[in-house]
């Protein structure tokens, strides 16, 4: 089990090393062995590791071979082997033996169709830095969990509900939605607590998400990709 978390915002901005050091912190439990962190001046991700693959060189977050495509991972990536050896043979050079390297490589082949290479439980965060682009996705069982605030200036997620409440931007609100509250004010369940939270939604499973450029309100048309999976578009 690891942590993953990070935010997108329009521009440079005071404080926010602080501020992905605490959302990283506050996911400790769910990556003891190691940390990592990426930061420029509109994307930040941070990564809290349960070493399994690659104890010694699988550090995140990843980079591809000229360091503009950067990942976080939280999962596991069961095809990466044989998405390695197919990678190589066009010419792609792997730095480590971590699963989560095949993800960078892959996405310089086939974009956000990436996800419909990987074999595996996983949640991701993908920073494509030239393009100023972020790619979020999440496997189609569900089993791996992400969360995401979007607002006007700032885009937040992470693995857990707790990693966003870190980002002074997301509101410590909750949400009076009758959908999203049982009898007595409660959310329905213990899984949907993030949902009850206002202005903070559970990514699909099997969806993906980006972000582009700019951040906008949370205003998307969801429509279906490649194999049926869910897309959102800002």
């Amino acid at each position: 089990m690891c942590g993953i978390t990070g935010f997108f915002v329009n521009g440079p901005r005071a404080g926010c090393d602080g501020v992905l050091r605490r959302m990283t912190a506050s996911l400790r439990h769910r990556g003891p062995d190691d940390e990592g962190a990426y930061i420029d001046s509109h994307m930040a991700l941070g990564v809290r590791r349960l070493s399994v693959i690659d104890l010694e060189t699988g550090r995140q977050p990843i980079s591809n071979e000229d360091h503009t495509v950067h990942v976080v991972l939280n999962g596991e990536i069961y095809n990466f082997a044989e998405l390695r050896k197919r990678l190589e043979g066009r010419g792609h050079t792997f730095r480590t033996q971590s699963d989560a390297e095949v993800i960078v490589h892959a996405y310089e082949e086939a974009g956000d169709a990436v996800v419909t290479e990987l074999d595996g439980m996983f949640a991701f965060a993908l920073w494509d830095a030239p393009r100023r682009r972020l790619l979020l996705a999440r496997d189609r069982m569900g089993e791996k969990p992400l969360y995401y605030h979007a607002g006007p200036a700032t885009f937040v997620f992470g693995s857990e509900l707790r990693a966003l409440l870190e980002c002074p931007d997301v509101p410590r609100a909750l949400s009076l939605e009758r959908d999203r509250l049982g009898d007595g004010g409660r959310p329905r369940r213990r899984r949907e607590l993030a949902a009850a939270v206002s202005d903070v939604q559970r990514r699909l499973r099997g969806a993906r998400l980006r972000r582009a450029s700019v951040c906008r309100p949370r205003r998307g048309a969801l429509r279906h990709g490649p194999r049926g999976d869910p897309l959102l578009s800002p």
